[in-house]
């Protein structure tokens, strides 16, 4: 089960920066669409400090090339 803090989303800027571990439970969609992934597991281990969301505002100004990303924060309850 989760719960969700933060339901899905875009946001409606050109870009949202944010530094990896600020908000714990942040989830983006897969590029299906179709399932969440945790964003701090995704990355792999690889360093990565910082994610950079595409906001609405950069999906219309580039036509819909780069498309705005869908997330959230939720959480894993214990079962």
């Amino acid at each position: 089960a989760e719960e969700v803090f933060f339901d899905e989303h875009t946001d409606a800027s050109y870009l949202t920066l944010a530094p990896v571990g600020s908000l714990p439970g942040l989830q983006m969609r897969d590029a299906s669409g179709t399932s969440w992934l945790d964003v701090e597991s995704g990355l792999g281990g690889q360093g990565a400090h910082l994610i950079v969301f595409i906001g609405d505002f950069l999906e219309v100004l580039t036509n819909g090339r780069y498309t705005a990303a869908r997330h959230r924060v939720a959480r894993r309850l214990p079962e």
